[in-house]
């Protein structure tokens, strides 16, 4: 009623829509492809009231049609540079080595049949200046186990 009602699209003869910051045809130029038309400003009939619905209510008797434009927003796309740096935190880091703890930084586990017991191995890891783990998860860096396994 403020503004009146949308034209069709000049280009396919389908229908505007409101989608952000203009309008935009719902329509189809071919079968296969949509039509891309849009407008910050289309051109508009006149709302027209039929007379039956003047006479049964009081408030659009006296409703008269002055043409208005729509104030749309200014919408400014700011392009964003991105600067192609390697991300540090995804390159891996070998640890600093210690030649009196070679395993310093390690997380050491075992899996499946052993000559020795876990106990065993749990105490030369930790001489070597490693940690054992019980569980293989994505800490563990190194796993123990035998050719078989």
């Amino acid at each position: 009623m403020a503004f009146g009602g949308l034209e069709h699209c000049p280009e396919c003869g389908g229908l505007l829509i409101f989608s952000h910051d203009c309008y935009r045809c719902t329509g189809d130029v071919t079968e296969w492809t949509k039509c891309t038309y849009t407008i910050r400003t289309p051109t508009r009939k006149p709302f027209d009231i039929p007379d039956d619905i003047k006479t049964e209510y009081d408030a659009f008797k006296s409703y008269k049609y002055k043409k208005r434009d729509r104030i749309l927003a200014q919408v400014i796309e700011k392009q964003v540079s991105i600067a192609k740096t390697p991300d540090v935190s995804r390159v891996i880091q070998e640890p600093t080595y210690d030649s009196a703890l070679p395993l310093s930084g390690y997380v050491v586990s075992s899996a499946g049949r052993l000559s020795s017991s876990v106990a065993t191995i749990q105490k030369e890891v930790e001489r070597l200046g490693g940690t054992y783990s019980s569980k293989i998860d994505d800490n563990v860096g190194i796993v123990i186990s035998s050719k078989g396994n």
